[in-house]
């Protein structure tokens, strides 16, 4: 969907999402996942502490689903952005993907 035929004028509240935009998101978080919404300075309270997710989740869900022995997976809608550790006081570890092919660089550059 082209951006200008998503687009409309804003209530002031800032409050679209991408799924709402229809640009690969799928519209809900997969089945069987813990849910919270990021605050407004980009943190969730998760078993007693407060965790960093990002300010560019703020006022979208988020879910959790354990891994590991006191390890969760977070996802927004149905991509995996990191996981929390028991062990770590504060933020999330986000989640780093691999390029398959390495960019192409030209000679110029």
């Amino acid at each position: 969907m082209p951006f200008a035929t998503a687009w409309h004028n804003s209530n002031g509240r800032g409050t679209t999402c991408v799924a709402q935009l229809g640009w690969g998101a799928s519209t809900a978080l997969p089945a069987g996942l813990d849910v919270r919404q990021v605050r407004p300075n980009g943190e969730i309270y998760w078993q007693g502490r407060s965790r960093f997710i990002g300010e560019a989740f703020v006022r979208q869900p988020v879910g959790f689903q354990p891994w590991r022995q006191d390890r969760w997976r977070v996802y927004f809608y149905d991509w995996l952005i990191g996981e929390i550790h028991t062990s770590d006081l504060g933020a999330m570890r986000p989640t780093i993907y691999h390029r398959r092919h390495p960019p192409k660089v030209s000679a110029m550059s």
